[in-house]
């Protein structure tokens, strides 16, 4: 039985997201404990909210050095919407802000996109379907079961931004011509914008994928 940690830091959908987790067969508990993270096999980090706290949070409970030393393990860490930007280098979110730097990338307003228009509306709330990175090399695709029928609810006003060679981003959606990564990963870092948690159906498959990876 997959052992999965859900961060504790007072910013999340926690209870939601569990019982997704336990629904698929996962052993979960919710925790910010030294011991208990370095124990899990899989972690997640969820979000709601803005950057800067939330990394004032975490940097207050010394759940950085928690997450750093456990990437450097091989476990396999989940960043969910402002989980996943909290993985970055740094956000431009109400001033810069330095993330926790496990996966490569500065999280952007999606206002800085090239292809924003003044009629687009932020914060971008909706579902949408994900399409995948030809570049991907990741071992076979990431979601062997998901379709493009499948729907993944969004709700944030920043995105992950990557430079133009890096292959960490391996799905994207289109937000009226916008291109905003929905899915990351590099190595055992891995994170998605949507939640998965009120994704329905869809958003267990992804759940399961990330249990299922060893």
């Amino acid at each position: 039985m997959t052992k999965v940690t859900i961060i504790d830091y007072g910013v999340g959908n926690l209870l939601s997201l569990k019982m997704s987790l336990e629904f698929l067969g996962a052993e979960v508990v919710i925790s910010r404990d030294e011991r208990v993270i370095e124990n899990s096999s899989h972690i997640i980090l969820p979000g709601v909210g803005a950057f800067p706290k939330a990394m004032e949070i975490i940097k207050g409970l010394n759940l950085d050095k928690h997450l750093i030393r456990a990437k450097n393990k091989g476990t396999f860490i989940l960043g969910i919407c402002l989980g996943m930007q909290l993985l970055t280098s740094e956000s431009e979110e109400f001033g810069l802000t330095k993330g926790l730097n496990l996966i490569e990338g500065k999280v952007l307003s999606i206002k800085k996109s090239n292809n924003f228009r003044e009629d687009i509306k932020i914060p971008n709330i909706g579902w949408f379907n994900m399409h995948s990175k030809e570049n991907t090399n990741v071992k076979e695709t990431l979601f062997n079961n998901i379709t493009i029928k499948d729907t993944f609810y969004f709700v944030h006003s920043y995105m992950f931004g990557a430079n133009k060679n890096s292959d960490s981003v391996l799905y994207t959606i289109n937000y009226s011509g916008i291109e905003i990564p929905s899915v990351v990963m590099k190595n055992n870092i891995i994170g998605c914008q949507f939640h998965p948690e009120i994704s329905g159906k869809s958003g267990l498959k992804f759940l399961n994928f990330f249990l299922s990876i060893k």
